[in-house]
């Protein structure tokens, strides 16, 4: 974002936002009135004239957007119109065949080009930019684009995911989401996205306020701590980023296990443990690349001494969520209950946790684990956590 981006930015961006044939129509139009044509060429001038004093007119302005020169187009089309008149009846001049169709071929061939052009931008209009400059790809990086569309794209993305509908989400213009969301909330700083009591699952990043350098603390952390979940393309501009915020956990950890998977944190309450009878462990997992195989997750509760007093294997995020199926960057949390004896003794304890293949129960290592003083003795490929006070 810049404060202003200079005389060229108008002409640039009418250059972007008109179609091919309008620009070639508009330069006919010129050389047609410099050869004094058409009869009415006078008001046609003075019109163009009133167009220009408004362009300088907004030109002056530090503030600028490519729809403040709306009123300038319809003067250009009304050109362009003119030179394809001017065209048709010097082919007509110079080929007396073509004398009697001249105007039908010209005008039936900028209808047809002018419905195809439609047809293929529908329902993504404002996504238009000329072929001829590049594109899309190439108006993103020169001039603002993207004025809502896409954002139905993200939304439906939000929305099927299996906690899309329960955890809020934040973007720029709330109002813009409320008919597919009815739980938003407004961009602020990255610590308020992420407080518990906001429950804000999802961020939805889009380009216009990426470009007007907008909450640019929220866009930068979120950039350099993550890849976005999805990202809305169209017609070659990358519109929307959807990233997923983690789920309000204890203990986060970053903790990478294998070449794909990272456990971020886990939260662990054995305060209920003597009327339900289980020690409760949320893990949160994230892939960072693909997993490609089913992995199964060994969890063991040791005593003081490193003996095993309690365990169960189970797939890291449920059953309905394989590993093999992880999409990367996305987070998966589980609430899982680890059964204890009733009888168990009070005291300190540890959980032991190893991801392993259950083909071979090769165990996958963990790099970087944290430090766990007091910890027993165990397998290296473990992850201890604790300890754990059980009354």
């Amino acid at each position: 974002a810049v404060a202003d981006p200079g005389p060229l930015f108008y002409p640039v961006a009418l250059a972007f936002r008109l179609t091919p044939w309008t620009l070639l129509g508009a330069v006919l139009g010129g050389v047609a009135l410099a050869r004094g044509w058409p009869a009415q060429r006078v008001a046609l001038r003075l019109l163009l004239i009133c167009g220009l004093m408004y362009l300088l007119a907004i030109t002056l302005l530090a503030k600028k957007f490519d729809r403040y020169a709306l009123p300038v187009v319809p003067l250009i089309e009304l050109l362009a119109a003119v030179g394809w008149v001017w065209a048709a009846e010097q082919l007509a001049t110079r080929n007396a065949r073509l004398a009697a169709r001249a105007t039908a071929l010209v005008t039936g061939g900028l209808l047809a080009l002018s419905l195809i052009n439609l047809a293929w931008y529908h329902p993504y209009e404002l996504s238009y930019y000329s072929p001829l400059l590049g594109g899309g790809p190439a108006a993103a990086q020169t001039i603002p684009v993207g004025w809502g569309e896409g954002y139905d794209q993200a939304m439906a993305f939000i929305v099927s995911q299996p906690d899309g509908c329960q955890r809020a989400v934040a973007v720029w213009m709330p109002t813009m989401i409320e008919r597919y969301r009815a739980r938003c909330w407004n961009l602020r700083s990255l610590h308020a996205l992420r407080s518990p009591d906001n429950d804000i699952g999802y961020v939805m990043l889009y380009r216009d306020v990426i470009q007007r350098g907008l909450y640019a603390d929220v866009v930068d952390q979120l950039a350099s701590q993550q890849e976005p979940l999805y990202t809305v393309r169209i017609h070659g501009i990358e519109l929307a980023y959807v990233y997923q915020l983690p789920y309000p956990i204890a203990n986060r950890i970053d903790v990478d296990i294998g070449p794909a998977i990272r456990l971020q944190g886990y939260t662990i309450d054995a305060a209920r443990l003597r009327t339900t009878g289980a020690i409760t462990l949320r893990l949160q997992w994230q892939a960072r690349a693909p997993v490609g195989q089913d992995l199964m997750l060994a969890v063991r509760l040791l005593d003081q001494a490193g003996a095993t007093v309690a365990q169960i294997d189970v797939p890291p995020a449920g059953p309905e969520a394989p590993s093999s199926g992880w999409q990367l960057y996305k987070y998966l949390s589980r609430t899982q209950p680890l059964p204890v004896a009733g009888n168990l003794p009070a005291g300190s304890y540890w959980l032991a946790l190893a991801l392993y293949t259950p083909g071979d129960f090769a165990r996958l290592t963990p790099h970087n684990p944290p430090p766990a003083p007091g910890a027993p003795a165990y397998d290296q490929t473990a992850l201890l956590l604790g300890p754990i006070s059980v009354p």
